[in-house]
């Protein structure tokens, strides 16, 4: 393990435990849609505690969720906010424009609370793109992080 806090560490344990469980209990619905909560539910912890040395399997795990299912707000939500974590703010807000622009959230018309919070995030990532330096000074910042939505299946 990569991690150094043991509350990570615990967090990690914990979930890849779950995603065993689901795999034995019920081996369809991991490859379905239970694969992809997994897969999006990790990949957002990645994100949202800024865990470096996890962002690139974070893209993986995200991009995944976002193959199987392209048009589920959260999974979109969670591509974003690794692009924002990884400090690619312009990327952030294109893929969190295309989850607002989703009519349904699981299936579901999405709600007023939903549509809320993604425009919360969405100004965050405008607030991170205007402070942000021109990409000629930003160096190798891109080189560590992919770049464009998936275009072919996974391999998981």
């Amino acid at each position: 393990m990569l991690f150094r806090s043991p509350k990570y560490q615990r967090y990690e344990l914990t979930e890849t435990n779950n995603l065993r469980k689901l795999m034995n209990a019920d081996p369809t619905a991991y490859h379905d849609a239970g694969r992809s909560f997994w897969q999006n539910h990790m990949a957002f912890f990645y994100a949202e505690n800024n865990i470096r040395d996890r962002l690139a399997r974070g893209f993986c795990l995200s991009n995944a969720a976002v193959f199987r299912e392209p048009t589920e707000p959260d999974y979109l939500d969670t591509l974003a906010e690794l692009y924002y974590a990884s400090g690619q703010p312009e990327r952030a807000i294109e893929v969190i424009d295309s989850a607002l622009k989703q009519p349904l959230d699981h299936g579901k018309l999405m709600g007023r609370a939903k549509r809320e919070y993604l425009e919360q995030q969405r100004a965050k990532f405008v607030k991170q793109a205007d402070r942000a330096i021109p990409p000629t000074a930003a160096g190798s910042a891109e080189s560590t992080t992919p770049n464009s939505p998936v275009t072919s299946a996974p391999n998981e």
